[in-house]
């Protein structure tokens, strides 16, 4: 009776599990061949049997990947080390094992496997599962079913992104722009084979720091836009949990769903790390037994490793330099520090975003008030909404008085002399 692909690999995963497969028997690898090829031959009618054979010639190589489709099916795991010990002898066992481990596996290279790692209250496990393409080659018209669709709330497209102009000094736009065209595709291919050469990590991790509203964010929104790549933007708050061990969980977890965007998309997207030195903070003694200082020191261990190993771009930002942990440091190829803009900045940046107003206007402006430009940004909304109300632009009276209420605390230079 022939079988339909989900019938297949059930019954390929039954012959495993029963006692007809005999790892102890010196001919089991013999036996599994002809039974997987009996199988096949029996179901050749389905296009998903035809495609694997003709990508992977080896039998225990595809009836491994019948028992990850099988897996995947009943949304259970393959762990590398319990589910290979009933598909191998000891020998061919450890073979695999370390194949799959040094990430040269014929399935991972053929990019129809791939291993995550999982964590549990008993520790953490390896377990080997289908990637997007393997799904789409073996499940087809259901593939989509299988597979994993990105959370929009931490998904940014770069296509809905809107173009906006940003107002630097000139020792920053040269730092900006250099990053920007490192960061276009033909210009990131050919600097990552180059760094691959020289032997050095291939990611690209870039540090941007400076005061509050001094366009960090809107720097990495523009790069995005600019170079078609999309943002997974990390939720830090979400990356500390009160349950104990399940940070270093949610943390790993944001690098395998990285890994995993990395595969699906044409151009390897951006992983921000906004307000980083929640989580990149420097490392805390642990003398004393504390453990959400252990717990702490984990996640920056987990965050370092995964650095190390990059193959994308991370993107952090920060108004707390200091607070970051110097291991961090060497680690970023770029660092990029945005200072509060001067006075013929702001000038420009007043006078993009409100025409209304005349040069010697936005100077005087600029002159009066220290403010970066998300306050400027603050100013100009609050102005909109004045023009929407009133059904006339504001006077540039009232945009003083707009600016006068912009800080909680305003800052006064006295005259003459007074008391200390």
């Amino acid at each position: 009776m022939e079988l339909n692909r989900y019938s297949f690999v059930r019954t390929v995963k039954d012959y495993i599990y029963s006692n007809e497969h005999n790892i102890e028997n010196k001919r089991v690898l013999t036996k599994l061949s002809a039974k997987i090829e009996t199988l096949e031959d029996y179901n050749s009618s389905l296009t998903c049997i035809r495609n694997i054979k003709e990508l992977v010639p080896e039998e225990d190589y595809r009836a491994l990947f019948y028992m990850i489709c099988n897996a995947c099916v009943n949304n259970d795991v393959i762990s590398i080390n319990s589910e290979l010990v009933r598909l191998y002898p000891i020998k061919e066992r450890n073979e695999n094992i370390k194949l799959f481990k040094e990430e040269q596996h014929k399935l991972q290279r053929l990019e129809l496997v791939e291993m995550v790692a999982k964590s549990s209250l008993f520790g953490e496990y390896t377990v080997l599962e289908l990637t997007d393409k393997a799904k789409h080659l073996y499940f087809e018209e259901d593939a989509e079913f299988y597979i994993m669709k990105a959370d929009n709330k931490d998904f940014i497209s770069a296509s809905v992104i809107k173009e906006k102009r940003l107002f630097f000094s000139n020792k920053e736009s040269e730092q900006l722009s250099m990053v920007c065209e490192a960061l276009s595709e033909s210009n990131y291919k050919s600097l990552v084979d180059k760094l691959e050469a020289k032997g050095l990590p291939r990611g690209i991790a870039v540090l941007l720091y400076g005061a509050p509203g001094t366009g960090k964010t809107e720097s990495v929104m523009q790069w995005a836009r600019k170079t078609g790549r999309d943002i997974i933007h990390v939720d830090i708050s979400a990356s500390k949990s009160m349950w104990y061990g399940e940070s270093e969980k949610i943390v790993k977890d944001i690098f395998n769903r990285y890994r995993k965007a990395c595969k699906r998309s044409k151009v390897k997207p951006i992983l921000l790390f906004n307000e980083a030195d929640a989580i990149f903070s420097k490392r805390r003694d642990i003398s004393g037994g504390n453990s959400v200082d252990q717990t702490e020191n984990t996640i920056q261990n987990i965050i370092l490793e995964e650095m190390e190993k990059l193959d994308g771009i991370l993107i952090a930002t920060t108004n707390l330099a200091d607070n970051l942990d110097k291991a961090f440091e060497r680690r970023f190829l770029f660092k990029i520090q945005f200072g509060k803009p001067s006075a013929d900045v702001k000038c420009n940046i007043w006078l993009d975003k409100m025409p209304a107003l005349n040069q010697d206007e936005a100077m005087k402006l600029a002159s009066l008030y220290d403010f970066s430009g998300g306050e400027i940004d603050n100013v100009v909304r609050k102005s909109t909404m004045m023009e929407i109300l009133d059904d006339r632009v504001p006077s540039f009276e009232s945009i003083l008085r707009l600016c006068s209420e912009e800080k909680i605390r305003q800052s006064y230079r006295k005259i003459g002399f007074g008391r200390q």
